[in-house]
């Protein structure tokens, strides 16, 4: 999602709605790492 990154980085980093939203992107992106890496183990 493009625009959001863009939002992000076009604020300051002072906002607390910039962290939480890059925490809940950080959040999202390990959750998917990690299914993604169990979904890898699970292959025969």
């Amino acid at each position: 999602m493009p625009h959001i990154s863009a939002a992000v980085w076009n604020k300051s980093s002072n906002d607390p709605n910039d962290f939480t939203c890059m925490r809940l992107n950080g959040v999202l992106v390990a959750l998917f790492i990690l299914l993604y890496q169990m979904a890898f183990c699970l292959k025969p």
